[in-house]
C-alpha cells in the first residue's frame, strides 16, 4: 500500500528543500550514508550499522502490518520532527531522506519515536528515556567546563554532585579494551538492563544485551592504561600497609596546603606501600587526589621521556600511573583524562622550547627535545584524533608562526616518520593532509638515495650512536666499509650521516686539485674546539671565509724551505735534551707518546710564538696535561649532541676545567707576543705573521680573541698529530726488529752511528732529505696509524657521493683509517712494509703524492702559482697538486713517468684547500727526533702493553687517533761492540 509522504522540518524552513520519495527507497539512502562515516570512530560506525538493520526490519514489518489494515482517514499534512535540530552540518543525519511516509496508526508514533532515540543515541551518545534503559528512570544533572581536566565538558548527575564525583561525556577516545577495574557485574546488569527494556519496548529495536563494541564505547582509556596486578595478604599486614599509606597521603596533603608539593619519591613509595595488597587510600577533597595523580603522571612523563626508570624504582610509566590511581580510588576513565591531559601539557611545554630554539636561530638545541617528544609518544601515545592533541596544536598555532610549525614537523618527520602523524596533530595540522606534503619533501630531498645505500643495523631510537661513541670507533667503521662497501649509510638519533672511504669520492669531496669544490667543514661539531680558546672561530675551525683566507697565506709563509731551516736548531737541541731525559730513565719503561708531546709543544711554542714551555726534561708542563683533556671532552661533544647538555657531571666539570686552563695559557702567550712589540722584518714566525695579518672586514689587525683562536690552534695541531705519530712510528719500529735494523744501517752510513755501535755526530738540517729508509718507515706508520682517522663534512646543497644522490645537510665522515687500511687498495695492507714506497716496479709500489715533494723539506717550494718560493710562501706544502681528469681518477699537476695514475689514496695530511699547512715542519721534527733517538737507543716495547695487540685494543679516536695510556717502551743506550 502506498502511503502519503510528510515533511520533516519547520514549515518556515527555507534551507530544506524537501523531496518525496517512496517507502520501498526510503532505508537504502539511510544505510548507505550511515555506512560512509568516515570522521567517526570505528566503533560508532558498528553501532550505527546494527542499528539501521534493525531500524528496517521493523520498518519493513511496520509495513506489512499496515497492509492488511483499513487505510485511515487522512490528517493534515506536516509535522515537525524537533529532533532534526541536533542533524548538524557534519551529522550523518542530514542525509536521511526529508520526507517519510506518515504514519497512520499509534503504534506508527511509536515506532518512529524509538527511531529518533535510538539514532540520536547511536550517533550523538544522547541519553535515552528511562524507560529504554531498562527502567532506571531519566538521570538528571548539569554540563560544566573542568580546568582542572583541561578545559573538557564533564557530566555531573545530580545525585554525586555532593560528593564531587563527575561524569564524562561520551568522547572520541579510541580505546580498544575495557578496564581492568570495570565492575565484575557490569555486564550483568546491562543485560538486565536490555531484557528490561524489551519488556517495555519492540524486541526488534535491540534493546537486548549490548555487544562488545556498545561497552567500549563508554570507557575513555588511553591504549597504554596497564593497571598493575594485586597481591593480596593477610589481614594484619594489610592493616599495617594500609596505615602506612594512609599517613604517607596525609603527609602530601598536609605538604600541599603549606605550599610544598608531593614529591616523587613520595609517590613512589605509596605505589610501593599499595601494591603489596588491595589497598585505597583516602584523600581530604576530590582536588587533592586528582594533584597526586597529575604529580605522578609528570614524575612518570619525565621518566619515560628521559628513559629512566630507576626514577620510578624500575615501574614501568604505563603502571605507575595507573598503579597510583587505583591506590587513590580515582575512576578508570578520570585517571585516563587525567594521564592524557598531563601528557599534552608536557609536549606543549617542549614544544615551545623547540619553536623558541628555531626562533632564536639556535637550531642545534632542538634535537634533545625532539628525541624527547619521540620518546615519549612511544611510550605514552597520545591519540592524533584526541582533544588534548587538539588543544596542545591550538596552543603551539597561537603562538609559533607557520614556518616554525612547518620546520618542527619536518625535523621530526626526518628523524621519526612513525610518530610524525601524533607531530602534525600537536602542530595543528591535519595529519592527513601535510604527511603527504613530508613524503614528498622526504623524495625532493634525496631520501630515496639515502635509503638505498647500504647501512649497518641501527637500534630504534639511538640508530649507531653506541657506535659512534666508542673510544674506537674508527676500527668499527672500518669493519663497516669493509662489509658494507666505502659509501654506507648511519644514523645519528635519527638523522642521516654518511661514511666514505672510496679514494676517487674523497678526492671530489675534498675538493683535491679543484677551484671551490671542496665539501664545507661540518661546522656544528668543529666549532666545539672553539671552547679551548674562548669561543671565537679559527682556521681549523671556521669555514672559507675571507678572513680565514687571510690567515692561511699569512702563516704559510712561516712554514716556507726558509722558515724551517731557521729553526732546525732549535729542533736539534730539543731532540739532543730529550734524549738525556730518556736516558736518566735506563731500566724503566718511558711513555714515548707522551715524550713526543713534550719535544714537539717546545719546539712548536718556541719557533712559532717565541714561548718556550720547558717541558722536555719532563717538567710539570700544564699544557700537555689539560689540552689532551679538553680535546677528549671535545670529540665526546662533536660526536654526541646530548654530551653538550651534560656539562653539570663531574667529568665534565673536569674537562672545562681543563680548557680553561689552556685558555689561560694562550692568552698568556699573546701577552707576550704583544708585549715584544712589532715583529722584525725577517721574522717570519706563526706569531709574526698574525701579528701583521688584517682582518678584512675591518681592515685592522687581529683582535685579541682571534690571535686566541689562532694561536691556540697552531698549538694543538702542531705537537698533537706529530707526537702520536712519533709514537706510533716508534711502536712499529720496535714491533719489527728488521726494520731497527735497516735504520741503523742507513744512520751508519750518515756517520750519525758508528760502526762499532756508539753514538755518531749530531743529526744535521743536510742529513733529512738522505734518510730515505727512515722517511719510508715514517710513511708507512702514517699509513697504517693515521692520526686523523677521520674527519666529518657536510653537505651544503644535493650532492652526487659514488652513485648517490645525497641531500642538502647531511653529516658526511671522511674515513682515512680504512682508505689507507684497505686490502682492496693495499698489498697486504696489514703488513707493515716500508719497501713499498721504494722501488716504482714492484708490485706494492705506491706514490708517495703527499710527502714525495717533502722528502727534503728545506727545498724550495712551489705555491700554487706556479712561482719559485726561495724559502718565501708555500701554501699547499705539496709540490704536487693533484688535478681531476675526465675519467675521474686524480694525477699530479706535473705527471712522472712510471707515477701511479689511479685516485689518490694516501691522505696522512688530508688534501686540497683545507690540507695541513704545517706538514713540512712535522715532516722536520719526525725524521730528527727518530733519527737522534734511533742512533743513541735501542726499543723494546714495554710488556705492560701486552704487544701490538693490546696497543690495538687500546687506541682512542678523541679528534686524534692515540692510545689510551700511552705506549709504553723500554729504551736501552746502544753499547760499543767488543774488540
Amino acid at each position: 500500500m502506498a502511503h502519503k509522504a510528510v515533511e520533516i522540518g519547520s514549515p518556515g524552513d527555507t534551507t530544506a528543500d524537501l523531496k518525496t520519495v517512496s517507502a520501498q527507497s526510503t532505508w537504502e539512502p539511510a544505510q548507505r550514508q550511515v555506512s560512509g562515516l568516515g570522521t567517526r570512530m570505528s566503533a560508532y560506525k558498528e553501532v550505527a550499522l546494527q542499528q539501521a538493520q534493525r531500524l528496517k526490519d521493523e520498518y519493513q514489518r511496520f509495513r506489512t502490518s499496515q497492509t492488511s489494515a483499513p487505510a485511515p482517514a487522512p490528517t493534515q499534512d506536516g509535522y515537525t520532527l524537533h529532533a532534526r535540530k541536533h542533524a548538524s552540518a557534519s551529522s550523518p543525519m542530514r542525509h536521511l531522506p526529508r520526507t517519510i511516509p506518515r504514519p497512520q496508526t499509534g503504534l506508527g508514533w511509536a515506532v518512529l519515536a524509538l527511531v529518533v532515540a535510538a539514532l540520536a543515541k547511536s550517533v550523538f551518545g544522547l541519553q535515552l528515556p528511562g524507560w529504554l534503559r531498562g527502567g532506571q528512570g531519566t538521570q538528571g544533572g548539569r554540563w560544566i567546563k573542568d580546568r582542572s581536566l583541561g578545559g573538557k565538558m564533564v557530566f555531573i548527575p545530580d545525585e554525586e554532585v555532593a560528593a564531587g564525583k563527575k561524569q564524562q561525556p561520551f568522547d572520541d577516545w579510541s580505546v580498544q579494551s575495557a578496564p581492568a577495574r570495570s565492575s565484575p557485574t557490569a555486564a550483568t546488569d546491562r543485560s538486565q538492563s536490555g531484557a528490561a527494556a524489551s519488556t517495555s519496548a519492540p524486541a526488534a529495536f535491540g534493546a537486548g544485551p549490548q555487544t562488545a563494541q556498545q561497552q567500549s564505547r563508554v570507557q575513555r582509556l588511553p591504549d597504554w592504561w596497564d593497571p598493575p596486578p594485586v597481591i593480596h595478604s593477610s589481614g594484619a599486614f594489610k592493616e599495617e600497609a594500609k596505615k602506612r599509606a594512609q599517613s604517607l597521603t596525609n603527609t602530601m596533603e598536609e605538604g600541599k596546603l603549606a605550599g610544598r608539593d608531593p614529591t616523587l619519591e613520595q609517590l613512589v613509595s605509596l605505589r610501593q606501600t599499595c601494591a603489596e595488597m588491595q589497598i585505597v587510600v583516602k584523600t581530604r577533597t576530590p582536588q587533592g587526589r586528582d594533584t597526586l595523580l597529575r604529580i605522578a603522571a609528570d614524575g612518570a612523563i619525565n621518566a619515560a621521556m628521559d628513559q629512566n626508570l630507576l626514577m620510578l624504582n624500575g615501574i614501568q610509566p604505563q603502571r605507575f600511573i595507573a598503579g597510583i590511581a587505583v591506590d587513590l580510588g580515582i575512576p578508570d576513565e578520570k585517571a585516563g583524562t587525567i594521564a592524557h591531559g598531563a601528557v599534552a601539557a608536557q609536549l606543549a611545554r617542549v614544544l615551545q622550547d623547540v619553536y623558541l630554539a628555531i626562533r632564536a636561530g639556535r637550531e642545534d638545541e632542538v634535537l634533545l627535545p625532539l628525541l624527547r617528544i619521540h620518546t615519549l609518544l612511544q611510550t605514552l601515545p597520545l591519540p592524533q584524533a584526541s582533544a588534548e592533541a587538539a588543544m596542545v596544536g591550538d596552543n603551539i598555532s597561537s603562538k609559533a608562526s607557520l614556518d616554525e610549525r612547518q620546520a618542527i614537523f619536518y625535523m621530526f618527520g626526518v628523524m621519526h616518520r612513525p610518530s610524525a602523524g601524533t607531530m602534525a596533530a600537536l602542530l595543528g595540522f591535519n595529519p592527513k593532509l601535510v604527511l603527504p606534503h613530508l613524503d614528498n619533501e622526504l623524495s625532493k630531498r634525496g631520501r630515496l638515495d639515502l635509503d638505498s645505500m647500504p647501512s649497518p643495523p641501527a637500534r630504534l631510537f639511538t640508530g649507531h650512536m653506541t657506535q659512534l661513541l666508542a673510544p674506537n670507533f674508527h676500527r668499527v667503521f672500518t669493519a663497516w666499509a669493509q662489509r658494507y662497501g666505502t659509501v654506507y649509510r648511519i644514523s645519528i638519533l635519527g638523522f642521516p650521516g654518511v661514511v666514505v672511504s672510496d679514494p676517487a669520492v674523497i678526492g671530489q669531496l675534498l675538493g683535491y686539485g679543484t677551484e671551490g669544490g671542496e665539501l664545507p667543514k661540518n661546522v656544528d661539531s668543529y666549532q666545539q674546539l672553539d671552547r679551548l680558546w674562548g669561543g671565537e672561530n679559527s682556521i681549523f675551525t671556521d669555514l672559507n671565509t675571507n678572513l680565514q683566507r687571510v690567515v692561511r697565506k699569512a702563516t704559510a709563509t712561516s712554514f716556507s724551505s726558509s722558515s724551517l731551516r731557521q729553526h732546525f736548531p732549535l729542533l736539534q737541541k730539543k731532540s739532543q735534551q730529550l734524549t738525556d731525559a730518556i736516558a736518566l730513565h735506563a731500566g724503566k719503561a718511558v711513555d714515548l707518546d707522551e715524550a713526543g708531546m713534550r719535544v714537539a709543544c717546545d719546539v712548536v711554542g718556541q719557533a712559532s710564538f717565541g714561548h718556550d714551555f720547558k717541558s722536555v726534561d719532563f717538567s710539570d708542563a700544564r699544557v700537555i696535561k689539560v689540552l689532551p683533556r679538553g680535546l677528549e671532552e671535545c670529540q665526546k661533544r662533536m660526536t654526541n649532541p646530548i654530551q653538550r647538555l651534560l656539562n653539570f657531571t663531574k667529568d665534565a666539570r673536569e674537562a672545562d676545567a681543563c680548557m680553561d686552563e689552556y685558555g689561560n695559557i694562550i692568552k698568556g702567550i699573546v701577552k707576550e707576543m704583544k708585549a715584544r712589540g712589532p715583529p722584525e722584518a725577517d721574522d717570519l714566525s706563526v706569531g709574526a705573521q698574525l701579528l701583521r695579518a688584517k682582518d678584512p672586514a675591518t681592515g685592522l689587525g687581529l683582535t685579541d680573541k682571534q690571535l686566541q683562536a689562532e694561536v691556540g690552534t697552531f698549538i694543538m695541531g702542531g705537537f698533537e698529530t706529530t707526537a702520536h705519530t712519533l709514537s706510533f712510528t716508534l711502536f712499529c719500529i720496535a714491533s719489527n726488529p728488521d726494520v731497527e735494523e735497516k735504520i741503523a744501517e742507513e744512520l751508519r752510513d750518515l756517520g750519525l752511528l758508528k760502526a762499532d755501535g756508539s753514538l755518531g755526530r749530531p743529526v744535521s738540517a743536510d742529513d733529512l732529505n738522505m734518510l730515505s729508509y727512515l722517511s719510508n718507515v715514517i710513511k708507512e706508520s702514517m699509513r697504517m696509524f693515521p692520526v686523523v682517522a677521520g674527519f666529518p663534512r657536510r653537505t651544503d646543497k644535493v650532492t652526487q657521493i659514488g652513485q648517490y644522490r645525497v641531500p642538502k645537510n647531511v653529516f658526511v665522515y671522511i674515513l682515512f683509517h680504512h682508505l689507507h687500511n684497505s686490502p682492496d687498495l693495499w698489498d697486504h695492507a696489514s703488513v707493515f712494509d716500508p719497501t713499498r714506497w721504494e722501488d716504482p716496479s714492484d708490485p706494492t709500489y705506491v706514490q708517495d703524492d703527499s710527502m714525495h715533494a717533502h722528502s727534503d723539506p728545506f727545498k724550495g717550494q712551489t705555491d700554487t702559482t706556479g712561482k719559485s718560493s726561495k724559502g718565501t710562501i708555500n701554501l699547499t706544502a705539496s709540490a704536487s697538486i693533484e688535478q681531476p681528469t675526465g675519467s675521474g681518477d686524480f694525477v699530479g699537476k706535473t705527471p712522472k713517468k712510471g707515477m701511479d695514475a689511479r685516485p689518490k689514496k694516501y691522505f696522512p695530511f688530508s688534501a686540497g684547500p683545507r690540507s695541513c699547512i704545517g706538514q713540512g715542519m712535522a715532516n722536520m721534527v719526525l725524521k730528527t727526533v727518530i733519527a737522534t733517538l734511533c742512533a743513541r737507543f735501542t726499543l723494546r716495547l714495554a710488556d705492560e702493553m701486552g704487544g701490538p695487540e693490546g696497543v690495538a685494543a687500546s687506541e682512542v679516536m678523541a679528534l686524534t687517533l692515540h692510545t689510551h695510556h700511552g705506549i709504553l717502551m723500554h729504551c736501552t743506550e746502544r753499547a760499543p761492540a767488543a774488540c
